[in-house]
């Protein structure tokens, strides 16, 4: 009984290094990045989709694709982001706008495709609170895409190639500048325009 306890033992240790040395060469296929690529050559695991528009594999939160993908992306973030604030960002409208950057030292522009809204009038707490929940988004105040006015302010926010512009204006009629002047800014009604494009690539201001 003993002989074959002691025959028995080695051939199952036997097994398992065998069945072990198996698992150790197999695993490397099963986690390479790369064996997934499409009829185009994009590799799906490492996030690169085909773009039929640019004829090329990019990623799209690094490239952007067509106006197609920022009209889709773009119209989604204001709807999840009004829902979030409890807010209707009302009608949506094609619009564009400079997106301005700096690298060492040189300014250039960038004009942006866009899908813009505004809410009017709109009251100072709703704006600034507008304003706090991109940041809580993980939009970071643009110090390069700041204007500002008696009548108008604009502010930018980036988030990857995702950008938007704030503009906030006080409702005033042109035939009654000198009154405005001389008036109270809190006797007008103000509006607000969130205009939201994607930048062509993530690496033009960074």
């Amino acid at each position: 009984m003993k002989k074959t306890y002691f025959i028995f033992v080695p051939v199952i240790i036997a097994v398992i290094a065998v069945a072990g040395l198996m698992l150790i060469h197999r695993a490397p296929d099963q986690v390479i990045i790369g064996g997934d690529s499409d009829e185009h050559g994009c590799i799906g695991s490492a996030g690169y989709l085909w773009c039929e528009a640019r004829q090329e594999c990019l990623r799209i939160w690094e490239t952007k694709c067509d106006d197609a993908q920022m009209e889709f992306e773009i119209s989604t973030f204001v709807s999840d982001f009004g829902d979030q604030l409890g807010i209707n960002f009302g009608e949506q409208l094609d619009a564009s706008f400079e997106w301005f950057t700096e690298q060492d030292g040189d300014y250039t522009s960038e004009a942006v495709q866009a899908l813009s809204y505004t809410i009017d009038p709109v009251s100072d707490e709703v704006y600034s609170l507008i304003r706090t929940t991109l940041m809580d988004f993980g939009f970071e105040n643009d110090q390069y895409n700041v204007s500002s006015g008696t009548v108008v302010g604009a502010e930018g926010f980036k988030r990857g190639i995702t950008v938007c512009q704030l503009r906030y204006e006080l409702k005033v009629d042109a035939n009654g500048i000198d009154e405005f002047i001389e008036g109270d800014l809190n006797d007008y009604p103000r509006s607000l325009t969130l205009t939201c494009g994607l930048l062509d690539e993530i690496g033009l201001d960074q």
